[in-house]
């Protein structure tokens, strides 16, 4: 197949064997845009990438969901009780989460409570600063599953670059709290483990991404495809979604200089397959949305995902601008 492209995109065809009869070919296109007012106009000049963008998908001809990730600084309230507030909304679905100042782990009375949050100016939506983290254990039990264990370091397996996770009570005292937690889960005694809370990118936490539900059956193939295909998503679970269509309406506040509200824009390019005299239209799935509130970029992949059978692959791919 070759791809013949017509617009100022890099489409990347990537192509899969699903069976030895049946393939699948995608065209993924990453479109970069400027959050203007309450839309989106398309990025001018280069832009130049952040380490906190979301790693791109066009290495997958097969996908599923859409991921809604969000990077960026929030701002400290300047008062009491130094506690900010990030709310992602996504159609009619909102996500919140809690940023506060550095917080240890201090007496009261005799049992360890959280201390009171301290003033800050900023603080980075980090998954370094949401629960989690690593500590070395003797011999004895697991602290997490409570079994026999030989000694040696115990991640938390949702955020091992975490904070918060302590053995007990003495090595957690002065230590640090979480920065970052979730609206609903707030940490209150030292044995809580909260799902880590967070919006930016996390490929590398796969365990965030493991489906809450087992397989109705132990071999059941349509569940393990789609576990398979969730870890290949840069967002936390919560945040990815079955679908997203275009005029989905995205709200995001307490990141960045202001708030970024949009609407997502169809993909900006129309794919044909062509087989001889055959033409033939592919539609298009959103893949991921990737605010980038700093800058305030908003970095979306589009991909264009076709079937085909042995034998029967396109001889080429046009590309235009939609």
């Amino acid at each position: 197949m070759f791809v013949k492209n017509e617009t100022t995109c890099r489409p990347v065809l990537a192509r899969a064997d699903v069976t030895d009869e049946m393939s699948v070919g995608a065209i993924v296109v990453r479109a970069e845009y400027r959050a203007a007012s309450t839309r989106l106009v398309r990025w001018e000049g280069p832009r130049a990438g952040l380490d906190t963008d979301a790693p791109t998908t066009a290495q997958y001809a097969i996908w599923e969901g859409t991921s809604v990730t969000v990077a960026g600084t929030v701002r400290g309230p300047g008062r009491l009780p130094h506690v900010a507030r990030v709310d992602v909304r996504v159609g009619t679905d909102v996500r919140s989460v809690l940023v506060l100042g550095d917080r240890q782990w201090v007496r009261n009375a005799g049992r360890l409570v959280p201390s009171t949050p301290a003033p800050f100016e900023t603080k980075p939506l980090s998954w370094e600063l949401a629960f989690g983290g690593a500590f070395e254990l003797p011999p004895g039990l697991d602290p997490i599953r409570k079994l026999p264990h030989p000694g040696g370091q115990v991640a938390y397996p949702l955020n091992p670059t975490g904070v918060g996770f302590y053995r007990d009570d003495q090595a957690a005292e002065g230590r640090s709290l979480p920065s970052i937690e979730h609206r609903e889960q707030r940490i209150e005694h030292r044995e809580d483990q909260p799902r880590p809370a967070g919006f930016a990118p996390c490929p590398a936490l796969v365990a965030l991404r493991a489906p809450t539900a087992a397989p109705a059956e132990p071999k059941d193939p349509e569940w393990h495809l789609r576990a398979m295909l969730r870890a290949l998503h840069p967002a936390p679970g919560e945040m990815i979604f079955d679908d997203l269509a275009p005029a989905t309406a995205v709200h995001v506040t307490g990141v960045g200089p202001s708030p970024i509200a949009f609407e997502i824009p169809r993909s900006p390019v129309r794919v044909t397959t062509v087989r001889g005299k055959s033409k033939e239209a592919v539609g298009f799935r959103v893949r991921s949305v990737h605010v980038s509130a700093d800058d305030g970029a908003v970095i979306i992949e589009y991909a264009h995902a076709f079937e085909f059978g042995r034998g029967t692959a396109p001889s080429w791919i046009a590309v235009a601008a939609a």
